[in-house]
């Protein structure tokens, strides 16, 4: 089976790894071809790749409203020439603009899949210069969704709430493969958690908890930090905040910085910047809460499919996370629930005062973690594309 994907962003730019770069790296061991599109959108290459990954002649640009303009008339040609040159049976779109441009030309033989990693409508609309009204941006960018999505054979959603927006969109089948955890994730961490600890100067009396991700608009970070401003004044324990991550495009790293130095948490928290993907189970290891704040009211978030959870569960750690639909249907009984800074205080000081129920959730995470090993998630993506060019 030979694939075009067309990512949802810089396939080896972006400071994370996408979905797909989790899910189409394996298929090299199914026998598959997989061709990929890069989207210049970073400056630099900073991850290797198993798939054809093809420069297509594009302009950067530091806006991506700018490049996706600038470069409209680069996608379809560069689509067509490689599903021509290499025979390919399948086209996986995982964006908004190219695809919108790309879907309209691709042959009806091959088989058309859209895969919905974020509410890329939505998305897209955050990223219009000022001047455009947003209502106007959010209107266009949904009808250009919904006719990729009717124009394509069949849909894959990450969470339930964006399996549901396909179906409304007019999507002829779809089908929900949600986010994992890589399997390396799971080995023993405990001596480079306590290494980690040491260099970050964290305590082994601390109560250390960790965030990792992008610090972006879509989280509701200052809900937590007044609840850790509570529990310093509350405990009689040192207490760190670890942030594992950084800003993507916004400024909200800042409101977020600022926010901190308001409630003199200067010395709790402590900023670690974007580590490598491998790195990551290290800094979890070294925790003893993770949290997943994401916003529930912030249209990306409520769609979203969040790795981290299931990344923190691997590491058996107790987590508290915002009630976002997905966490809710997936892993409800594994996680503890905070939305307001009240709840986020109560959350850390019942962990404080018996720690046994939330160790108890997150040994039952684990568990249920081994479910979405990416591994497995990628095999059951490439047995369903397998079905679905059989029914072309």
């Amino acid at each position: 089976m030979r694939i075009l994907v067309l990512p949802p962003s810089d396939y080896l730019g972006h400071p994370n790894p996408c979905r797909l770069h989790h899910i189409f790296e394996q298929f090299r061991d199914f026998g598959d071809e997989v061709y990929v599109m890069r989207f210049s959108i970073h400056d630099r290459v900073i991850r290797k790749s198993n798939t054809t990954v093809f420069n297509i002649g594009d302009i950067p640009s530091s806006s991506l409203s700018t490049y996706y303009l600038a470069n409209s008339g680069v996608f379809a040609k560069s689509a067509s020439a490689i599903i021509t040159k290499f025979d390919i049976d399948a086209v996986v779109f995982a964006n908004l603009f190219p695809p919108f441009l790309v879907s309209k030309t691709v042959p009806k033989d091959l088989l058309s899949i859209v895969d919905l990693v974020d509410h890329y409508a939505i998305a897209a609309t955050d990223y219009v210069p000022d001047f455009i009204p947003k209502r106007l941006a959010s209107l266009t960018f949904s009808r250009m969704m919904k006719s990729v999505i009717k124009n394509c054979d069949s849909t894959i959603a990450c969470s339930y709430m964006l399996a549901d927006y396909a179906k409304q969109a007019g999507s002829k089948n779809v089908y929900r493969i949600p986010n994992g955890v890589e399997e390396y994730f799971f080995e023993d961490y405990q001596t480079d958690g306590a290494l980690i600890r040491q260099q970050l100067g964290i305590a082994e009396s601390d109560l250390s908890i960790c965030f990792v991700g992008n610090v972006e608009y879509w989280l509701s970070m200052s809900d937590f930090l007044e609840a850790l401003y509570k529990a310093k004044k509350r405990i009689n324990r040192g207490i760190k905040f670890v942030i594992v991550g950084g800003k993507l495009t916004t400024n909200y790293l800042n409101q977020i910085t600022n926010r901190i130095k308001q409630l003199g948490l200067e010395e709790n928290v402590i900023q670690v910047g974007f580590v490598p993907h491998t790195e990551v189970p290290k800094y979890v290891a070294a925790s003893d809460l993770c949290v997943s704040p994401l916003n529930p009211l912030d249209p990306i978030s409520y769609y979203a499919s969040p790795v981290k959870v299931w990344e923190y569960l691997s590491q058996e750690k107790p987590v508290i996370s915002t009630p976002i639909p997905e966490v809710l249907y997936s892993a409800n009984n594994c996680v503890s629930i905070a939305n307001t800074s009240e709840e986020y205080f109560a959350c850390i000081m019942s962990y404080l005062e018996d720690p046994k129920p939330f160790l108890e959730r997150a040994r039952k995470g684990k568990t249920v973690s081994q479910q979405y090993i990416w591994q497995k998630l990628s095999k059951s993506y490439h047995d369903l594309l397998v079905q679905l060019l059989k029914q072309k």
